[in-house]
């Protein structure tokens, strides 16, 4: 006999609270008043007890949604919270750097042009960028050498 059929199941699992809500459920008349034995009607049972499991699954992922959620703010969020000072000040000094090797990379240009006293003129007035080029780039790597290191 299945639990269903059975009438002394039927008052034992309708006698408690639901479990996911601490609320009675509801009571089929026709499962408490059982006449002469016959089955109580599935399809109201069925329907109490799909919707029953569906907002127990509702609130499942509602849960599981919220504890993701606090995990992603605390492991996620506050240290960038913490990092944001620290951050931005690197973002300065990267600005700053790059506006004063450009100033900078200008400005020895500039002088090898007017400074050398004719030496790069003619056929050879291309020799100060490329002069300035390479110390562009000996520069760049010797940044590059501090920025691999772990403490600067």
């Amino acid at each position: 006999m299945s639990p269903i059929a059975d009438p002394t199941m039927a008052k034992q699992s309708d006698s408690g609270t639901d479990k996911f809500s601490g609320t009675a459920p509801n009571k089929d008349a026709s499962a408490t008043n059982n006449p002469g034995g016959t089955a109580p009607n599935n399809a109201t049972n069925n329907k109490n007890g799909s919707a029953t499991n569906k907002s127990a699954r509702k609130r499942g992922i509602l849960e599981a949604f919220d504890m993701v959620k606090a995990y992603a703010s605390q492991e996620l969020l506050a240290p960038l919270a913490k990092i944001r000072r620290w951050f931005a000040m690197g973002v300065l000094g990267s600005f700053g750097i790059i506006v004063g090797l450009v100033l900078l990379t200008l400005a020895s240009l500039r002088a090898l042009q007017e400074e050398a006293g004719g030496r790069f003129e003619g056929n050879l007035s291309w020799v100060p960028y490329v002069i300035v080029l390479v110390a562009l780039i000996v520069l760049l790597s010797l940044l590059r050498l501090l920025i691999n290191k772990r403490r600067l």
